[in-house]
């Protein structure tokens, strides 16, 4: 007997779940992306640059959904991010979501991020 992880028969989609743009240390824009990702038979993209939380929801249309996301990282040892980090990817739950959790202007370091810091949208109350 063949065990299944998926139903046989259903709507399937392929996605990714994790990436990197140019707005932070990835080689290809946001658009470029959905572009190369479309041509290999993605319909679902998670946007999850270093530090900054920038939604994409423009590059969303009928047979592509951009998710918006980030990758937050956490040092247990400052000065030497080889290191002791962990790495945690996030997704908004729903496409009005626009702010920030875990926003620490400090600990934006990799790549391009820090020319981003002005686009992000973060709960001055926290």
């Amino acid at each position: 007997m063949r065990k299944y992880l998926l139903p046989k028969e259903g709507n399937f989609y392929k996605a990714n779940l994790h990436s990197h743009s140019t707005l932070s240390d990835g080689k290809f824009t946001p658009e470029e992306l959905k572009e190369l990702y479309k041509k290999q038979g993605y319909s679902i993209f998670a946007y999850t640059d270093h530090d900054v939380f920038i939604p994409h929801h423009e590059l969303t249309d009928e047979n592509f959904l951009a998710l918006a996301g980030f990758e937050a990282e956490f040092f247990i040892k400052r000065g030497d991010p080889a290191k002791k980090t962990c790495h945690i990817c996030f997704i908004a739950k729903s496409p009005d979501m626009d702010i920030q959790p875990c926003y620490n202007e400090k600990d934006i370091i990799i790549g391009n991020s820090t020319n981003y810091i002005g686009k992000i949208k973060y709960d001055e109350n926290t």
